[in-house]
């Protein structure tokens, strides 16, 4: 055997979920077995008193077996084909827990879903899919960021979606002189929004959305925005949104 299959052989033999000096010592009792002791050391060039340990748990492991020889103790190793029956019994043993593993993995909490978009057809797609619902969408707003994006027809598309789908949005918006002459001219807002203007000095660099549990966030700077589903999280920043909004006059 050259010493590269014997690696490969040592290597196949860890997968066994034996360690390298375990993996060295069968393969040595394999090769010369029966054998002593002494012999199974000298050949796998292992100290005899570890020796000694590994063929016990090699034993305990079912691969190996003392074989009394007079007054002596010999050990040999099972032939390789009862391996299949070793790894047929780990096999039997681990589908006996796997139901009680499968409802661990089940019961753990969920982790939140996390999407990003970029560009201006990706920020379109988080509009389209948070203004698609029946239920309320709670918003902060940008108007003058949001038109170096898009136009006011294209605002007014999004409207129709919301519209149709039949839900409302409680939008604070960013005071601004824009703001203030678009919102009044912008007919389409008409009975699917409720708008509040923030106060003059808070700031707004992002657009944020919930609907469900999604948040959305948008950059109008870096075109850049993410959907994140998870219930905990769009309940704490709806929250949010809600005080804000029961803050303002």
């Amino acid at each position: 055997m050259s010493n590269c299959e014997y690696m490969e052989i040592l290597d196949q033999l860890q997968n066994l979920d034996l360690k390298p000096s375990e993996a060295k010592t069968f393969l040595a009792i394999l090769e010369i077995g029966p054998a002593s002791i002494s012999n199974i050391a000298k050949r796998a060039k292992i100290k005899r008193p570890t020796t000694y340990y590994l063929i016990e748990e090699l034993i305990k492991k079912g691969l190996v077996l003392k074989v009394p020889a007079g007054k002596r103790v010999f050990y040999k190793a099972i032939n390789p084909k009862q391996i299949l029956n070793f790894l047929e019994k780990k096999k039997q043993n681990f589908e006996k827990i796997l139901p009680n593993l499968e409802a661990l993995f089940l019961a753990k909490p969920s982790q939140p879903k996390v999407r990003f978009f970029e560009g201006k057809e990706g920020l379109r797609n988080i509009y389209e899919e948070m203004l698609k619902t029946s239920k309320k969408v709670y918003s902060i707003f940008s108007f003058d960021d949001f038109l170096t994006v898009f136009t006011e027809k294209e605002n007014e598309q999004f409207f129709e979606i919301i519209k149709n789908a039949g839900g409302i949005l409680y939008d604070l918006i960013k005071l601004t002189p824009l703001a203030k002459k678009s919102v009044k001219e912008e007919i389409y807002r008409k009975g699917v929004t409720k708008i509040k203007f923030l106060p003059a000095d808070f700031k707004v660099s992002i657009d944020q959305l919930v609907s469900g549990n999604k948040v959305a966030m948008i950059s109008f700077k870096s075109l850049a925005g993410v959907i994140i589903e998870d219930q905990d999280i769009a309940d704490s920043q709806k929250e949010l949104i809600k005080y804000l909004w029961k803050t303002i006059k």
